[in-house]
């Protein structure tokens, strides 16, 4: 009966939560605010495509969210990237949800270094929508375009738009896939301090601001926190490295709905 009942929520209010079409990715970018597009690394995959042309490594990594502590809205992804010389590919599958309600994502990316400050990038993917007892399921092809440029040696500048397209999932009340504008900032203090803020607009709401701090306490190991609004919350983690192995947790803190923790565990290779 609850999970009927979630099930049915979830559905009715999709275009409201747009649940995890549109998350960021990666325990580093969720301890520190969300702040994603900014952050070259292997999970641009997902984040921005346009940074993935700066990240010269092949990488393989997975991803899980467990949002409230409920089971039933977890989030996993699995990400990898093959680099070439001044670009990179990169596969993400991810998940979110269980048999009532469940929504699935493949996509391809693809990122290129137009100039030594300037990459751009696409990722194109197709999303499936599954309802259990009876309701079916349904399918489209999306994409995602990033931007990223190295202003100087401790300043960048980011950008995505997710489903430029308004790419429609259903014909009933024309339900369409949620269209989004990210834009970030990234600036290096030092080697041991870096900060971003990073502005979100999905098309149907109200802008969300975004603020992240990273500290490097030794050289293994970096400590993360950052708030954010709309939803309101606080965030905090960390990140330790192995030589080519490297493990990041945060944990997103909402007043009302409470902790929601996120691990992602990577490894790359030489």
């Amino acid at each position: 009966m609850v999970k009927t009942l979630l099930a049915s929520l979830l559905s009715l209010c999709f275009l409201q939560i747009s649940a995890q079409f549109n998350e960021m990715v990666g325990g580093r970018a969720a301890a520190m605010g969300g702040t994603s597009v900014n952050q070259s690394d292997l999970w641009s995959v997902e984040n921005n495509m346009g940074a993935l042309a700066f990240y010269n490594k092949t990488a393989v990594g997975a991803y899980y969210s467990n949002s409230f502590l409920v089971k039933e809205l977890a989030h996993k992804s699995i990400v990898a990237t093959y680099a070439l010389k001044n670009s990179g590919f990169g596969l993400s599958l991810s998940q979110f949800g269980y048999s009532l309600y469940q929504e699935n994502k493949v996509g391809l990316s693809y990122g290129l270094k137009l100039s030594d400050n300037f990459g751009a990038g696409v990722q194109l993917n197709y999303f499936n929508l599954k309802i259990g007892e009876g309701y079916g399921s349904t399918g489209v092809l999306t994409a995602k375009v990033g931007v990223y440029t190295k202003i100087t040696d401790e300043l960048s500048l980011a950008a995505t738009i997710s489903n430029p397209t308004r790419a429609q999932l259903n014909d009933y009340k024309d339900e369409r896939l949620p269209t989004e504008i990210q834009i970030g900032l990234n600036y290096e203090f030092s080697k041991k301090l870096n900060t971003s803020i990073q502005v979100a607009k999905d098309l149907d709401f109200d802008p969300s601001l975004q603020l992240g701090l990273e500290y490097q306490v030794i050289e293994i190991l970096y400590l993360r926190a950052g708030i954010a609004n709309k939803p309101a919350e606080s965030t905090f983690g960390f990140g330790i490295f192995f030589k080519d192995f490297q493990m990041d947790f945060a944990s997103c803190f909402d007043s009302n709905l409470g902790f929601s923790p996120k691990i992602s565990l990577s490894y790359t290779f030489e």
